[in-house]
């Protein structure tokens, strides 16, 4: 396999897709993205690959098409470090926050927010704008997908149920100091100020917050220069009032694509200068066609088949364990992915604390024992429906492990069910998937609980399958409010085990990263989120 350099890219990363869908979104054709024509972009103006976000809104905003936009909109109040810690005030000048303090039992959360800091409109970025965001995101009225991420926040469950309009344990102690007082301990509640859920919004989008979804005013380095063009493009040019780090250049074109493989010919014509996501199954070419303009990105990205537990044909942790069982990994990544993936043994990433090689004691290939448990519950009746989205190189591992199942477990039958990324996660948080659908995790924050609370806990807001085990949330909880992070860990491993035993969740491989650029880009490397770190990157006229 070529060799190629790693970018400097942090190890966890945010979101989505939280909400979690990793990369794999898609949209529409090069040759309508390609309106704006020319190479690349021209003098300080690049050209990105994107894929169409499902919302803009932060707080309703949980797909890496989306965050990707936001990132270059907003600025957060903390980012994570290198060394998975967050930095703020002086030690960061691309954060919103000057300090950051919390009580003896980590309960009640001070923070100080830096002057002189404004939306893309001119209104000032105060502690109002975060009360105004994250009540917002708590209303049940307003349906935001990030709701959940405020459920440690005292009152949390008092708006949800429409007993207050407000977050009691939210407060704006002067006009830039917020205090923040949880239902209870959560010392990694700091780490989570990163997520673009925690993004504060001005004035102007309360009067228009569906017409703010087509053109949100941030607070980052870049906004946006017309409004966002559904499956052609969104663009946006550099915020000069920006009071952090001026981006090298003028302007970016997010170039809307149905097909990795389209964009990456692109990439390789110089009609964009940036792809995050090379497609695998041109893995043996990219030395060839991009030289050293490949970079190799280690993330937190767990890809995983979930299962909906309720569904008789899964409801026995036997049926589903022989799933898991007759699947072998590593030959599927040997032969659909050429080596740039490993298989997946625990229930989080190796890249967050508390991870144990071989956790998940039903991910080893055995078919023997696999068939053995498979008839002892008594097989499945009719046709395996398996989910997934299309476009974004799924098809031909999920053909894999069909194969698996029927070589191994006598499967008749396994139907697919594909769809653009936007109705696939509508289709799974209907609720409607009638059997494994493909999902893949990014952490929002650096900590074992983010997996397991927002995959498999009882109301974790990606819990799709409809998983619930009282012990499961009881041992997350213990977790939580424990008063070191060593305790922490020992007591999510804990709820690992269990899980492990219960089998919800069939995990299948830990990513790598592959990214190119045209030739005019230098200095390439991802943030904590898996984002372009658009302040770093420097471009050629």
């Amino acid at each position: 396999m070529p060799q190629f350099h790693k970018a400097p890219a942090l190890l966890i990363s945010l979101a989505l897709l939280a909400a979690g869908c990793s990369g794999g979104s898609t949209t529409t054709s090069s040759e309508s993205a390609m309106a704006g024509g020319g190479s690349g972009g021209s003098g300080k103006t690049i050209a990105m690959h994107a894929c169409e976000p499902q919302h803009l809104v932060p707080s309703n905003t949980a797909d890496s098409c989306g965050s990707e936009i936001l990132s270059q909109l907003f600025t957060p109040l903390v980012r994570i470090g290198s060394d998975l810690k967050p930095s703020f005030g002086a030690d960061n000048p691309d954060t919103v926050a000057e300090t950051i303090t919390a009580n003896d039992d980590n309960s009640v959360w001070t923070i100080k927010l830096k002057d002189g800091w404004t939306f893309h409109n001119g209104e000032k970025v105060d502690a109002d704008a975060y009360l105004r965001a994250w009540n917002y995101a708590v209303d049940p009225k307003n349906a935001q997908k990030a709701t959940n991420f405020f459920e440690h926040i005292k009152g949390y469950q008092s708006v949800v149920d429409g007993t207050s309009t407000e977050l009691e344990g939210l407060k704006a102690v002067d006009p830039m100091t917020l205090e923040i007082t949880l239902e209870s301990p959560f010392a990694p509640f700091i780490t989570m100020l990163s997520y673009n859920a925690f993004f504060p919004l001005p004035k102007a989008a309360m009067d228009d917050i569906n017409g703010y979804n087509e053109a949100p005013i941030g607070n980052g380095p870049f906004k946006m220069d017309g409004t966002w063009q559904h499956n052609q493009q969104i663009n946006v040019v550099r915020y000069e009032d920006y009071p952090g780090t001026q981006a090298d250049m003028d302007a970016i074109e997010h170039r809307i694509y149905e097909d990795y493989g389209t964009a990456y010919n692109d990439l390789r014509a110089g009609n964009i200068d940036i792809l995050e996501d090379l497609p695998v199954e041109q893995v043996a070419s990219y030395e060839a066609d991009l030289g050293d303009r490949v970079y190799e990105n280690p993330t937190s990205n767990f890809g995983f088949l979930s299962l909906p537990v309720n569904d008789d044909k899964f409801k026995d942790p036997k049926i589903r364990k022989a799933l898991s069982m007759a699947i072998d990994r590593e030959a599927i990544i040997k032969a659909v992915f050429n080596d740039t993936r490993t298989p997946a043994d625990d229930f989080v990433s190796p890249l967050v604390d508390g991870y144990r090689k071989g956790g998940c004691t039903s991910c080893d290939y055995n078919p023997e024992e696999a068939k053995k448990l498979y008839d002892e519950a008594g097989g499945i009746q009719g046709p395996i429906e398996v989910w997934f989205n299309s476009g974004a190189g799924h098809e031909e591992w999920i053909e894999a492990v069909a194969n698996n199942w029927k070589q191994n477990l006598g499967v008749e039958d396994v139907k697919f069910q594909s769809m653009i990324f936007a109705d696939y996660l509508n289709k799974l948080e209907e609720r409607t998937v009638t059997g494994p659908y493909r999902m893949a995790w990014l952490a929002d924050y650096p900590s074992m609980e983010n997996y397991l609370s927002s995959l498999l806990g009882k109301d974790g807001a990606s819990n799709y399958g409809t998983y619930d085990n009282p012990k499961v949330d009881d041992l997350i909880t213990q977790g939580n409010q424990a008063k070191t992070l060593e305790e922490s860990v020992k007591l999510y491993q804990q709820a690992d085990d269990i899980i492990n035993e219960d089998m919800p969740m069939i995990p299948i491989l830990y990513s790598t990263k592959f990214s190119g650029t045209g030739e005019r880009i230098s200095n390439f490397s991802l943030d904590f989120g898996d984002h372009v770190e658009i302040l770093k990157l420097k471009v050629a006229e």
